[in-house]
């Protein structure tokens, strides 16, 4: 009975441990956030603007090496952009988008628990972009629906708790993203934007499973 629990405890705190084997099963929902907060001042008066962007994943793949997981993953991704000033004049932009597309993820080993991680991403996205505008005397609203994609990039690393599930943290950001926004008249309109995610405003957080055969070995 005592050698059981031995067993147990070993394996719930990644004592009995191996690195991502070839041929496993890879599933990993994850959650990333960005928050950025910028104000400036001018003769004019004083602005302040807000970014908040909340995403939530969910990865399945399969690791052709040791070192390499390549998969699909589907999410759903919420942000606010918000632009105000002294004078109580303010811009509000709410966009909500469905994602979808590919992931790659090299590790690199750091120690027989501990690995880095680079993940790479393509995703199509589609949703919708809400405009609230406030001019001090009147309030506007204005809805489209967007299309675009997305190329991204985040650092990271990942702890093993066990021999086929690990703790994953990502840590900045880097991307493309194009948007193609419609009017309600069929008018077009399309953005290009970078981004460059700090690592003291951008994180994700997720836990991985690692599933088959080789798990563990």
């Amino acid at each position: 009975m005592k050698n059981r629990f031995l067993i147990l405890f070993l394996l719930l705190s990644g004592s009995v441990f191996s690195q991502p084997a070839k041929g496993l099963i890879y599933l990993g929902p994850q959650v990333n956030y960005t928050s950025n907060k910028f104000t400036s001042e001018s003769s004019g008066g004083s602005s302040e603007q807000t970014n908040n962007v909340l995403s939530a994943l969910i990865n399945a793949g399969y690791s052709f090496s040791p070192q390499f997981v390549f998969g699909i993953n589907v999410g759903y991704s919420s942000s606010s952009y918000e632009y105000t000033t002294s004078v109580n004049t303010s811009n509000k932009q709410e966009i909500n988008e469905a994602m979808y597309g590919l992931f790659g993820r090299i590790y690199t080993g750091v120690s027989e628990k501990v690995f880095f991680t680079n993940t790479f991403s393509f995703d199509l996205l589609s949703g919708k972009n809400k405009t609230t505008n406030n001019n001090g005397s009147s309030v506007t609203e204005h809805e489209t629906d967007l299309s675009g994609l997305s190329f991204s990039y985040r650092p990271g690393a990942c702890y093993f708790i066990s021999h086929c599930v690990s703790i994953d943290a990502s840590i900045g950001l880097i991307s493309y993203v194009h948007l193609e926004e419609k009017e309600p008249t069929g008018e077009k309109d399309k953005t290009d934007i970078v981004n460059f995610g700090l690592p003291t405003t951008t994180f994700g957080l997720g836990v991985s499973f690692y599933l088959g055969k080789g798990a563990g070995k």
